[in-house]
């Protein structure tokens, strides 16, 4: 069982997280001496989305046109 399933915590969790943070930033919410400790967990979140959506990114399949269409669509027909 994964951490995922043993917690219920998604990516989606995460980046709620991370929007939360940019909007109670904004507002001023944090104290001065906060700011760093607030700005350093951040940035790791920050990092570990990233990584996580190029990976998400890296597994999808390299082609992803889709295989009803003909393969020679946008060739000229006979006579044009």
């Amino acid at each position: 069982m994964d951490n995922q399933q043993q917690t219920g915590l998604t990516v989606a969790d995460l980046m709620f997280v991370k929007q939360i943070l940019e909007v109670v930033t904004k507002r001023g919410v944090f104290n001065a001496e906060e700011l760093t400790t607030v700005g350093a967990f951040y940035d790791k979140l920050a990092g570990f989305l990233s990584a996580t959506e190029a990976a998400a990114q890296a597994q999808a399949p390299a082609d992803a046109t889709p295989t009803d269409a003909p393969a020679d669509e946008t060739a000229p027909a006979q006579g044009e």
